[in-house]
């Protein structure tokens, strides 16, 4: 900047989310007015919240990665580790929604109290983007279906005739203001493939995945993988919604998902050169692609 110095960025504070047990925030510093917005990631089967997502910790205060976007968001990083293997998809998806309940609109005051300091009082947000990978993102439809489904105007709405309907569909609330960043999402259900698949096949290996109620449940044509397209895709049909549309990224090579997205999801028809499932959303300051994919999305097949 010209005859000064170049205004410093405003980082993100580390900060535990209460009352959920590993999962965790990052704060922004900008002042209260200019944070409208809250950024949930929610990682997939067997993963953290941290080693998941561990490059954004880093590169979201990143000038040569970042935009001012994510300076004035809060991100929050939901963990669920053993719950992701060992209890089936419905009781995570209800866990997910009571934690986006808890966070947006209205994040908890002691978020904000630390020591003598208040960072912010009576805070709320506006806007909210859901950023989900593998089983992730099959819990984020699913928790905006119960959403959907609780939302009683919604429901009105849609089993009135349509012929009597309003012909503005009713403004989003809570969570339904959400848009949807998915990578590499188990839509069309888990199914290892290639030599991942041969070595899933191993008698011990095989008996310890059939031991996992949430594996059972992400298999290809199992009820929680087919109930939550089919809720969605009616929902999308009648509801004209961002939170029913995914703006969805899929792995160059990925021998844990197929690339099956709803009907009216958006997809990037570019998959990010020499990408798997694990690494597609870890960005670095080489690839900063999945910084750009959660802020801006797909446009016109690109991202």
């Amino acid at each position: 900047m010209s005859g000064g110095s170049l205004k410093a960025r405003r980082g993100h504070a580390f900060v535990p989310v209460p009352g959920w047990n590993r999962s965790f925030a990052l704060l922004s510093g900008a002042r209260a007015r200019e944070v409208t917005r809250a950024v949930v990631f929610v990682h997939g089967y067997s993963g953290k919240a941290k080693s998941t997502w561990t490059d954004f910790l880093s590169l979201v205060d990143d000038d040569t990665v970042a935009g001012p976007w994510w300076e004035t968001s809060d991100l929050f990083f939901y963990h669920y580790f053993w719950r992701s293997m060992f209890r089936r998809v419905e009781e995570n998806a209800l866990d997910l929604f009571n934690f986006l309940h808890d966070v947006f609109p209205k994040p908890p005051q002691a978020l904000f109290n630390g020591g003598q300091t208040t960072l912010r009082r009576g805070f709320q947000y506006c806007d909210l983007t859901l950023v989900g990978h593998s089983e992730g993102g099959v819990l984020i439809r699913k928790a905006i279906l119960e959403a959907a489904d609780q939302d009683a105007r919604l429901r009105a709405w849609r089993r009135s005739p349509p012929a009597k309907r309003p012909a503005i569909t009713p403004q989003p609330d809570g969570i339904l203001v959400a848009n949807l960043r998915l990578f590499a999402p188990a839509l069309g259900g888990e199914a290892l493939a290639g030599m991942p698949g041969v070595i899933a096949s191993l008698p011990v290996i095989s008996s310890a995945l059939h031991m996992s109620a949430a594996k059972l449940d992400l298999a290809p044509g199992a009820t929680a993988i087919t109930s939550a397209r089919q809720y969605t895709d009616e929902w999308s049909e009648q509801v004209d919604l961002e939170c029913f549309k995914a703006h969805i990224v899929w792995a160059d090579h990925d021998s844990i998902v197929d690339p099956e997205k709803y009907r009216d999801d958006i997809q990037c028809t570019r998959r990010p050169k020499g990408t798997n499932h694990s690494s597609v959303c870890k960005p670095t300051v080489t690839y900063p692609f999945p910084v750009k994919f959660v802020e801006r999305g797909v446009k016109y097949g690109k991202c």
